[in-house]
């Protein structure tokens, strides 16, 4: 995401990332008992990883990952227009950069004056296990960056470059 942000952020593209609960309590940060400890965990974040995004903290009750989704790692986008144009389970940079540059042609298309066309799609996407295996190697690459205290807590040896998907659900 931090590439995305340095190719798009601007006056027209706002980056917002939701510091919710923690999936995984205990894994790198406990489960913060008071909203205060979430927003002190919120900043360590921020500041161990980098991360340019503006953070917002969610209540203690979670309502805004819960209207969201209530997945770890989803992501939206809404357009100038204030319509949902993107959401996904599962945060892919690459997907949401191909629509960014999609939404910026329709823009400059409109400046035109010619007609744009929306159209709705859903999709169920299946992840290979070289994917995964790439998604492991990038997650170990920023905690290893970011100093991360155990890597196998993430199920990731200190050598291991990524390691193949679970079999997950099957069916088609």
């Amino acid at each position: 995401m931090h590439r995305l942000y340095d190719q798009w952020a601007g006056p027209d593209i706002e980056f917002l990332f939701v510091y919710c609960r923690e999936p995984h309590p205990g894994r790198v940060y406990p489960q913060p008992a008071a909203y205060e400890e979430r927003v002190a965990q919120a900043r360590t974040f921020a500041e161990k990883y980098g991360s340019p995004l503006h953070i917002l903290v969610d209540a203690m009750d979670s309502p805004v990952q819960r209207a969201y989704g209530d997945l770890p790692n989803m992501a939206y986008v809404i357009s100038k227009r204030g319509l949902m144009v993107y959401k996904a389970s599962w945060t892919k940079p690459d997907e949401i950069g191909a629509l960014l540059r999609n939404l910026r042609e329709a823009e400059q298309a409109r400046a035109q004056s010619k007609q744009v066309f929306s159209v709705y799609t859903e999709k169920i996407e299946y992840n290979s296990p070289e994917w995964e295996a790439r998604r492991l190697a990038e997650t170990r690459r920023v905690l290893v960056e970011a100093g991360s205290p155990d890597l196998k807590l993430f199920g990731l040896e200190p050598g291991e470059q990524g390691a193949a998907a679970p079999a997950g659900d099957q069916r088609t």
